[in-house]
């Protein structure tokens, strides 16, 4: 093995060790106080001969945390195979903590008298969750309280306006948002049975007791649950086994009416409410007031969106970039330019992810939501128009044509940029109900 070799080796393996071996807190850093000077220096000392100045550089570049991500050079950009190498590493490891950390429950600190307006504000910045407020007069907005939120969760920050400012939220599935509205009744609201786990809250809906037509000795229980997501994330397809999910009354585990049931819901875009069932068997004599449930589901979430960038795009056909678990390659740009009128653009790129399988595979229409535009020479966006075409699909890939009009610059003046989640997560959503009323058969 070459002396070249055994370096890379050396750094690529350190990156890997000091990574265990950090708190969990160190990646998890909201905001960098790194500069992008330090960030460099860091860089160019990874290609020192000296073996403890690289180690230090490495471990200064982890211990800074995702924030860096923005900072550091595409790998293109960076002439030495051994520098290269070990900063893919790096990256690596960084996008996916910040993927992983923006899968947990936003948490939110304000405190003393604040106007609705600003507290809403606060709250937006704070969890980058999308309030809409304009469904509220001004002077609702301008009405001054005392909060006190100290690392409290969103979603019980939420329930606490609702009672301070006499409003109501509710979530809004196809804008991605969380809307606000005057409270309709001066009565008081009966409020559901909720579980917060993470970003994830678990309403159950109804415990009703049915008849089983066919069957003379059971009773069917049907309980009804919703799982809703905060706004800011992007939640793919969910799946529930029934037996996953038990039911007790009277000291009792109750039998799963079809415990081999498995159910499987493709949330696509703003698809962020959810509900659904499980059937239980009873006797039916048997009386059951009060009933317990326990049990969990699973979320593929779309996490840690990052910015993938391509510039001279005259010599970008072939070009692949990768950024955590995706990778989006640009397959042809066809530049057509007009006399007297801006031009037009066609981009061929083909966009993949590490998860595949057939679950991926059915329901992945979100890829098509993905942000992408071109950014000119002043900084400008240009969005794609409203039309586009897939010209390819495999597990787990999907390739897509892109059209752009009235572009005002020669094609060398834009940058192509594609925004997307780095990394797609199985989160686990689990959830716990005690003593929920049984409600009696309809007649």
């Amino acid at each position: 093995m070459s002396i070249f070799s055994k370096k890379i080796i050396y750094q690529v393996l350190f990156c890997l060790i000091v990574i265990c071996l950090l708190p969990q807190n160190v990646v998890a850093q909201a905001e960098s106080l790194v500069s992008q000077t330090e960030v460099s220096r860091w860089i160019k000392q990874l290609d020192s001969n000296k073996r403890a100045e690289r180690r230090t550089a490495q471990a200064s570049l982890l211990k800074a945390g995702p924030a860096i991500l923005s900072l550091l050079p595409a790998p293109e950009l960076i002439q030495h195979n051994s520098v290269r190498e070990t900063v893919r590493q790096i990256r690596i490891q960084l996008e996916h903590a910040k993927a992983k950390q923006s899968v947990a429950g936003s948490k939110v600190s304000i405190t003393g008298k604040q106007t609705l307006k600003a507290v809403i504000a606060a709250m937006t910045k704070q969890t980058k969750n999308k309030i809409d407020d304009s469904q509220l007069t001004p002077a609702i907005l301008a009405k001054q309280k005392e909060v006190h939120f100290k690392e409290t969760p969103f979603r019980k920050a939420i329930d606490a306006l609702e009672s301070i400012y006499f409003i109501q939220a509710e979530a809004e599935l196809l804008n991605q948002k969380l809307v606000l509205r005057p409270r309709q009744t001066s009565g008081k609201i009966v409020k559901q049975m909720t579980h917060d786990t993470g970003p994830f809250r678990v309403t159950i809906h109804s415990a009703q007791r049915r008849k089983l037509f066919g069957d003379d000795t059971n009773h069917l229980l049907r309980a009804t649950f919703q799982i809703v997501v905060e706004p800011r994330l992007r939640p793919l397809f969910m799946t529930l086994h029934n037996k996953e999910i038990a039911a007790t009354a009277n000291q009792q585990t109750l039998k799963h009416y079809n415990p081999d049931a498995r159910i499987e819901l493709a949330l696509g875009e703003g698809g962020k409410n959810l509900q659904f069932s499980v059937d239980y068997l009873i006797p039916k004599k048997q009386v059951i007031k009060k009933v317990a449930f326990a049990g969990k589901a699973n979320m593929l979430i779309a996490a840690g969106e990052e910015a993938i960038t391509f510039t001279n795009l005259l010599k970008t056909t072939g070009v692949s970039r990768r950024r955590g678990g995706v990778t989006v390659r640009i397959n042809n740009v066809d530049f057509i330019e007009k006399k007297k009128k801006s031009h037009a653009a066609k981009f061929k790129i083909a966009v993949s992810y590490d998860t595949g399988g057939p679950a991926f595979e059915s329901h992945r229409t979100w890829i098509f939501h993905n942000l992408v535009y071109l950014k000119g020479s002043t900084g400008k966006r240009i969005h794609r128009n409203a039309k586009f075409g897939t010209t390819l699909q495999k597990d787990g890939a999907i390739a897509v044509e892109y059209n752009f009009d009235h572009l005002t610059e020669s094609i060398s003046k834009y940058k192509f940029v594609y925004v997307a989640p780095t990394l797609l997560i199985n989160v686990p959503v689990t959830f716990k109900f005690t003593n929920v009323d049984v409600l009696p058969i309809k007649p």
